[in-house]
């Protein structure tokens, strides 16, 4: 998940949580994630508490839940540990 395609993810998380759905991201096609695009599941995620809207990032490979562990953003995104997270 690049920079270049961060744009395409924030119109689908604007509109999710403009129709008050759940969140359900499926990851298992990506492996690895630019700062933008952690901005914008960061932004979504506390959005979508506010909204009192489930959040959830499914199918993460290891080495993408690592990444974002490594990053420091784990925590902010609700990943606790690998083994709560991998497929």
């Amino acid at each position: 998940m690049t920079t270049v395609l961060a744009e395409d993810l924030r119109a689908r998380l604007v509109l999710a949580a403009d129709h008050d759905e759940a969140i359900f991201i499926d990851a298992s096609e990506t492996e690895t994630v630019g700062q933008a695009a952690l901005q914008l599941l960061i932004a979504a995620q506390r959005e979508a508490a506010r909204l009192g809207l489930p959040f959830v990032i499914e199918n993460m490979r290891p080495e993408l839940v690592a990444r974002i562990a490594r990053l420091g953003f784990g925590e902010l995104l609700g990943l606790s540990t690998a083994e709560e997270i991998a497929p």
